[in-house]
């Protein structure tokens, strides 16, 4: 496994994974290290519920006459990274 170092992590938080910690007997970094792994596991799953959710809202608005194309997408994504 490889090393990782979590900085500006707010207290609150690392108190919260302490006391799991704590109530599993297990230690802080194991606790996080589970967390970040179901995150990152389910990382595939949660794109394509996604992408099912922006395709349904995109049909639903193309019902009502308002129409959304990829480019329209791109250019707000761009446009809110500025």
């Amino acid at each position: 496994m490889k090393p990782l170092e979590i900085t500006n992590l707010p207290d609150e938080v690392y108190e919260r994974i302490e006391k799991l910690a704590r109530a599993s007997g297990t230690s802080v970094a194991d606790v996080a290290a589970s967390f970040i792994t179901e995150a990152v596991a389910g990382g595939d799953e949660a794109e394509v519920r996604l992408l099912a959710d922006v395709r349904a809202e995109r049909e639903q608005m193309a019902s009502e006459g308002v129409w959304i194309t990829d480019a329209d997408i791109r250019a707000g994504r761009e446009w809110g990274r500025k």
